[in-house]
């Protein structure tokens, strides 16, 4: 029964490292997208890119890193580790969302009275 038990756990562990590694490519996608529009995107909308420090690769490294100490951890850590895996996942599709704020809002300008 011990043996049905690992076994049932190596198939879990195998099937939520590969749908987390589907999630992270999806989100590499929407970055190749975004980067794009940037891209084309005014000055004035790049510039407010940069002085808000909208940086979806950093996030999408450390998802790297996460999946990977996931993927090598020991039998007793790996549970605790998918929630990390979780959030940085989802810390690089907040900031993708944090970008496509920032490319769908009309630029602002302060007027000073």
């Amino acid at each position: 029964m011990a043996d049905s038990k690992l076994i049932h756990r190596d198939t879990t562990r195998e099937a939520y490292t590969e749908q987390a590694r589907a999630r992270l490519d999806e989100v590499r996608q929407l970055d190749a997208q975004n980067c794009e529009l940037v891209l084309n995107a005014p000055d004035s909308v790049q510039q407010e890119m940069k002085s808000c420090n909208v940086d979806v690769g950093m996030y999408i490294s450390l998802a790297e890193v996460e999946i990977d100490l996931l993927e090598h951890a020991d039998e007793k850590d790996w549970v605790s580790l998918r929630s990390r895996v979780d959030s940085a996942i989802g810390e690089a599709m907040s900031e993708l969302e944090r970008s496509n704020a920032i490319l769908k809002s009309p630029p602002t300008r302060v007027q000073w009275k």
